[in-house]
């Protein structure tokens, strides 16, 4: 539910952002007559279907419309375009995964088909179970407490480490780590903003979650604010 209304009220605000910019930044009242233009056009169309001269003289006017409209919709994106691709960015980076939690039991990879598995070792955190498999090593492991550490991945001739971020509803370390003979990856949960909820047997994640709530939003301001 946390994710639920974090994505939802970041949706709501740049939705409403962009809105207003919309509003402000375009000639309402050349893109309302424009609109009304092609909707004549349209209706124009369907009398004129048999005839493919007036036809085609009918699709040039509405494309000569809609490019009125386009070059106004370009307007408000010279705003907003940067300050919302930051905002992307971030939640691409803090809402993929459910950070760890403390005293949660979570598994760790290490993938090498180069090195000999079966002499490494984990320092860092409780080891819960260890299980070796062809050219994979999985520990189950459990942290304590929150906050950044490294686990530390120990050998004969071997030394790598991964940082790992505990406790917390966003932020953490990217899950994996590659280096020369392999990589190592730390295994996280994925967001799903509606939990167990699927529409049409689709589970979304937050990219699905912020696209359903910029559609609904930008309906009702629409609306609300009377934009053309």
């Amino acid at each position: 539910m946390e994710y639920l209304l974090l994505i939802g009220g970041v949706s709501f605000v740049v939705t409403l952002i962009s809105t207003l910019a919309y509003k402000y930044t375009t000639d309402q009242g050349l893109i309302k007559r424009t609109k009304e233009d092609i909707k004549k056009l349209r209706d124009k169309q369907k009398k004129h279907r048999d005839d493919k001269e007036k036809m085609l003289e009918i699709q040039q006017k509405m494309m000569s419309k809609n490019m009125i409209i386009m070059k106004q919709s370009f307007k408000p994106m010279i705003y907003t375009v940067i300050p919302f691709l930051l905002v992307f960015a971030w939640l691409a980076a803090n809402l993929v995964f459910v950070p760890l939690q403390p005293n949660q039991s979570f598994d760790v990879y290490l993938n090498s088909s180069e090195l000999d598995l079966q002499g490494i070792d984990l320092e860092g955190a409780e080891i819960i179970n260890v299980e070796l498999e062809e050219d994979v090593k999985t520990w189950t492991i459990r942290v304590e407490d929150s906050g950044s550490r490294e686990l530390i991945f120990r050998g004969e001739g071997f030394l790598q480490t991964k940082s790992i971020s505990v406790g917390g509803l966003i932020g953490y370390e990217q899950p994996v780590k590659a280096f020369d003979e392999g990589e190592i990856v730390v295994v996280h949960e994925v967001v799903r903003p509606f939990g167990e909820f699927k529409f049409f047997n689709w589970s979304p994640q937050w990219l699905g979650t912020y696209i359903l709530f910029a559609l609904v939003f930008s309906l009702l301001l629409r609306k609300l604010l009377r934009v053309s």
